[in-house]
Formats: structure tokens, sequence, C-alpha cells
């Protein structure tokens, strides 16, 4: 088997069911990687995410009785996504490669930051934190397309189109919160470095 490890960092668009109120948030995370066969391989790591979005009241789940609801909520959550892929290259020619992939994230809900914004000033509370009570084992589907660059036998480029679809409610607010964007990075090719 070839071991590789990646560096990957990116921006990120997060909307709730669309992405007509998306926020920008931020990811950089780690990956190892395994290949099974010259065109299969597996995956996994963690990233550590800024996710920030804005949605409708109506879509945000509370048992918390308001007195006059909000009009809408701004979320900035920071989570840790531990993906599980399977990828698989479809072209691998000279020092290009391009593969597809798909997978699992679970999420682990590190902090949740909620501001609730009101149509008449003073009409309620202005916010809510939760730290560390929300988990999403294997909650997320992960969509992905790698293009590679080799610039040598150890060391590629790397960039990275990823869709995340939620396959379970997210956080306190139990929204269906979705994510898509590009990441770059390094690969590192392991077993260049130690077999001479």
């Amino acid at each position: 088997p070839q071991f590789g490890l990646t560096v990957l960092a990116s921006p990120d668009i997060n909307g709730v069911g669309s992405f007509r109120q998306s926020q920008v948030g931020t990811n950089i995370g780690v990956v190892f990687s395994v290949s099974i066969t010259p065109k299969l391989s597996v995956s996994t790591g963690a990233s550590y995410s800024r996710k920030p979005y804005e949605t409708d009241f109506s879509n945000y789940h509370t048992n918390y009785q308001f007195y006059t609801n909000p009009s809408n909520v701004y979320a900035d959550c920071r989570v840790l996504d531990i993906p599980l892929n399977v990828d698989y290259k479809l072209y691998n020619k000279n020092r290009n490669s391009f593969s597809v992939g798909s997978g699992l994230s679970s999420y682990i809900m590190l902090k949740e930051h909620y501001t609730y914004n009101y149509a008449l000033p003073s009409a309620g509370p202005k916010g809510y934190t939760v730290v560390n009570r929300n988990q999403h084992i294997l909650g997320v589907l992960n969509l992905n397309a790698t293009y590679q660059r080799a610039l040598n036998s150890r060391f590629s480029l790397a960039a990275e189109p990823y869709l995340k679809i939620p396959l379970t409610n997210i956080g306190s607010s139990q929204v269906r919160l979705q994510s898509a964007g590009v990441a770059v990075g390094f690969k590192w090719n392991l077993n260049q470095s130690v077999i001479p």
C-alpha cells in the first residue's frame, strides 16, 4: 500500500437547507490516506472548522419558549470534522491525477454561539452559547473531487472541491447545515520518504 499525508485549508460557504443566506467559514486539517489498489484509496483525518450561518427562525429548533420570536438567527459554530472517505482515481498520467470520492463525516461540535435578531428592539434574549454538547457520528455525507499535480516523487499539490450534505440535524439548533468549498494543500508521499 501507498501512504500519504495531506495538509489542506479552505474557505467554504455554509447554509441551512440551501445557500440562499450563505456565510463564509474556514477549515484547516490533516488527512491520512492509504492506497489499497492503484485506483482505490481510503482516507481519514481531522479538520478544525468555523461554520457560520444565518437562517430564518422557522428553521431553528429549541425547547425554549420566546415571548417574541426572533426574525432570524445568526450562528457561529466551531466544529471538529472527522471524515472517512473512499476515493477512486479516474485519471493518472505524467504528473497529473484526478479522482472522485465519497464518504461520511462525524461532526464534534466544540462551541456553538447563536445571536437572535428581532424585528423590534429589546424583544427577547440576545444570544445563547453551547460548549461541547453535540456530536453527530457519521452524520454528514461527503462528496469530493481531487486534482493532484506531482512536484516530485515525495510532494504534490492538491485542489479539492467538496460538498457536505447533512444526513441528520446539526447542532443545538437542529438545522440542516450544508457546506461547500474548494480545499488546497500539499500531499506528502510517506513511502518515498522512508524507502530510497
